[in-house]
């Protein structure tokens, strides 16, 4: 057992793996934290509908999606003296923060029509500030190590901040609901921008400031945009784990989006700060199951290979769906 549980000599330092889980940190809250808010806030509070806020919330992620591989190719191609990733971490999620703040500032009196133009264009716009530093951060933890082994384990100690941003988020929304604040349109504004401000503003950047960069080849070859791409489109293993992983995501998001409407509305009778209680309790018994399995996985992958762990993560998800 201790020869399955033992892990490799690692050359990156805790203090580099530490800074780049803070970032993680605030990634999570970059792709969770908006629909985190808005379905019980601008759906179950201010009343509008529930279709157009989902499409509001979704293509947003759709489109600053295909905007991510020309982002990845400008940090490719970025030379300055701080190196290729450290200025988009550096001066994108203070932006990001400012838009997620800003998003929550909606005036309650306006008209929902009105108030889902509002949400819709903020969201968009943190949605597209937000790729441009959520992609040259995970291009840190690929670029942390030559050693595939040893970057498992990287993105493994990562993922153990992911989950713990995931045992706290949809405490959130309950926090806003609390009788410090005069109502629970001030709770949001003040939840909404400390989020902004700690979360965006200071984990976001910690990695560019505690995180050294690789050296970038001095000599490498030059490709276009267009022809990285394809070179990325013609690697069939990559392809597929695309597909898997947007497969995974489309349902998981479907899952965690519905479910809140059945704890508030059928097992709540339509109490939504009850409702959020109980969401959030949920939230963080799964997220504490997956710090267990985070622990185990990358041992497993290093005994049995990546593709074969992989297989049984996917035989469990499905029986587990």
């Amino acid at each position: 057992m201790s020869k399955f549980l033992s892990t490799p000599q690692h050359s990156v330092s805790i203090k580099h793996k530490t800074a780049l889980g803070i970032g993680f940190l605030a990634i999570f809250f970059s792709s969770q934290g908006v629909s985190m808010f808005a379905t019980p806030y601008y759906q179950m509070t201010l009343g509008v509908d529930p279709f157009l806020l989902a499409l509001a919330i979704k293509v947003p992620v759709i489109l600053a999606g295909l905007f991510a591989p020309l982002v990845g190719y400008w940090s490719d191609n970025t030379n300055t003296y701080i190196g290729r990733r450290r200025p988009f971490i550096f001066i994108f999620p203070i932006m990001s923060g400012i838009l997620f703040g800003v998003i929550w500032m909606v005036p309650p009196e306006w008209t929902n029509i009105n108030q889902l133009i509002y949400f819709a264009v903020f969201t968009l716009l943190f949605n597209m500030v937000s790729t441009c530093w959520t992609v040259p951060m995970n291009c840190l933890v690929y670029e942390a190590s030559t050693n595939h082994h040893e970057r498992t384990y990287i993105m493994a100690f990562v993922t153990y901040f992911l989950k713990f941003s995931s045992i706290i988020y949809h405490w959130i929304f309950p926090i806003a609901q609390l009788s410090i604040f005069s109502s629970v349109f001030v709770g949001i504004q003040y939840v909404g921008w400390g989020v902004a401000l700690f979360v965006f503003g200071v984990c976001g950047t910690i990695p560019a400031f505690f995180v050294k960069e690789r050296s970038a080849p001095k000599e490498k070859p030059s490709f276009s945009f267009t022809s990285s791409l394809r070179a990325v489109l013609k690697n069939k293993n990559l392809a597929i784990i695309l597909l898997l992983i947007f497969i995974q995501m489309l349902l998981g998001n479907y899952a965690a989006s519905v479910d809140y409407y059945i704890i508030v509305y059928h097992m709540n009778e339509g109490d939504i700060s009850l409702g959020a209680k109980w969401k959030a309790v949920m939230s963080s018994a799964y997220a504490i199951w997956g710090i267990v399995f985070v622990f185990i996985i990358p041992r497993v992958s290093a005994r049995i290979g990546k593709v074969a762990a992989m297989k049984c993560i996917y035989v469990l998800t499905f029986l587990a769906g």
